[in-house]
């Protein structure tokens, strides 16, 4: 990212005017972030800097603190990594303003798993990290990008992990995933818990905040178009964003995977089976919460 490298100095100064409206793209892995983010993409005015945390990513936030530490190593510490961050986006907004002179829009994707990243000296363990504060004070915007159905998601995200391919671009074009993984109940029961737990502690957070707003995986594509997004999903985020609707509907990834996840999974019918327990489980939770909701309010 050549122009990423620039003294912090005068950048730090204007970290918090950036002349750029942020979006944060949230959501679990193999939620279908990175294909909602390159439609992003594809509209002139915004410019998406992919993973900002994830580390593999050459315009990661870490490859920036790398290069800033070389001559100011105190950065890396606690206490500044809130200022850094807002410091890494100054230089984004720099960046994205010289790939599209359009650019009104920066859209960081970042992974619920890795929110923890952006931190503070001190963090109270109960609360989300802090990077959702950020978030809400800063007033950028989000998007929540979910899966109503949680068991795809974690077959998905096994079957990606097992043979290292997370995207269409790792296959031939039109070519499905064959692999096949075994799933133990521990892993299953474990995923079902955190992947409820993080939604609903996220939309609680977000619960008052008009500018976040949550987008079914599943709800993206036309029911009889699978390879092309909602026309009204496109309407909707254009003026949630305060752009013009100029988005390529044709998705700029395919699936990878056929709607039967259980063609993927060598023991199927216990995986089945723990998940239709989870679900009754689930079912009942949420009545009894809302029940004890009504009961506080009445």
């Amino acid at each position: 990212m050549e122009n990423m490298d620039s003294g912090s100095g005068a950048v730090a100064e204007r970290a918090d005017n950036i002349d750029l409206d942020i979006c944060v793209v949230i959501g679990r892995p193999r939620s279908g972030t990175t294909v909602f983010e390159a439609m992003l993409d594809s509209h002139p005015q915004i410019f998406c800097m992919g993973e900002i945390l994830n580390e593999q990513n050459e315009e990661t936030y870490f490859n920036f603190l790398k290069k800033v530490a070389a001559r100011d190593p105190g950065i890396v510490l606690p206490s500044r990594s809130i200022p850094a961050f807002k410091e890494n986006l100054s230089h984004c907004a720099v960046y994205a303003r010289s790939v599209k002179p359009t650019c009104k829009v920066l859209i960081l994707n970042v992974k619920y798993e890795q929110t923890h990243l952006v931190t503070e000296a001190f963090w109270q363990v109960s609360e989300l990290p802090r990077l959702f504060r950020l978030i809400y004070v800063s007033q950028w915007r989000v998007i929540d990008i979910r899966r109503k159905d949680i068991l795809a998601l974690i077959v998905s995200n096994c079957v990606a992990i097992e043979t290292n391919i997370y995207h269409s671009t790792d296959l031939q074009p039109g070519q499905l995933q064959r692999a096949t993984v075994r799933i133990g109940r521990d892993l299953l029961e474990g995923e079902l818990r955190r992947t409820s737990l993080a939604y609903r502690r996220v939309g609680q957070f977000f619960s008052d905040y008009s500018r976040y707003r949550r987008i079914p995986y599943e709800d993206m594509f036309e029911p009889d178009e699978p390879h092309s997004f909602r026309a009204e999903l496109l309407q909707n985020i254009s003026a949630f964003l305060g752009v013009e609707n100029r988005f390529d509907p044709v998705p700029r990834l395919q699936k990878i995977l056929n709607d039967d996840v259980f063609s993927y999974v060598e023991n199927a019918s216990e995986v089945r089976s723990i998940y239709r327990n989870w679900e009754r489980q689930s079912s009942f939770l949420r009545r009894f919460r809302d029940l004890f909701r009504r009961a506080r309010t009445d």
